[in-house]
């Protein structure tokens, strides 16, 4: 579980997570496994969470850039699996990252950070609470890349 420290600075960065859980660090590579939760800030849609993997890397073109990807955990081929089986949140719907992904690259003057996302909710969401989280979810990432350039 995340510290209160980074917790607190999640939520300057990103304002609709709820929650943050590292669940299973791999030996010797940056390889984790995560739970995130998220909130549409309405009584009438319930909390997306998030089950996933995540990999941290040198970028494959430029040793000096950084790519940090990941994937929703296919619940059906790893079930029974105790990290599946023990993080299904009772008050949420269980959304699927397809692909997700993070590039940092130094450019001249600063730091070019790109921010790529395919993902689905599921589940149930008007289009007014979909169309305002849409519209919020590049501030994220911009926040990051802010905090990084200091």
């Amino acid at each position: 579980m995340t510290h209160a420290t980074d917790r607190n600075r999640l939520l300057k960065m990103d304002p609709d997570n709820r929650a943050f859980e590292i669940l299973h660090k791999f030996d010797g590579i940056n390889f984790t496994i995560a739970r995130s939760r998220y909130t549409a800030n309405s009584w009438t849609v319930s909390d997306r969470d998030f089950l996933f993997v995540r990999v941290y890397r040198p970028h494959w073109d430029n040793p000096n850039d950084v790519v940090f990807f990941g994937q929703s955990i296919d619940e059906e081929k790893f079930a029974g699996d105790p990290i599946v089986e023990n993080n299904k949140a009772k008050d949420t719907v269980r959304g699927t990252l397809h692909f997700f992904a993070w590039v940092a690259k130094e450019v001249e003057g600063g730091l070019s950070l790109k921010y790529y996302t395919h993902a689905n909710p599921n589940g149930w969401l008007p289009t007014p609470v979909y169309n305002a989280v849409s519209k919020t979810q590049a501030l994220g990432p911009l926040k990051y890349k802010v905090l990084l350039e200091k």
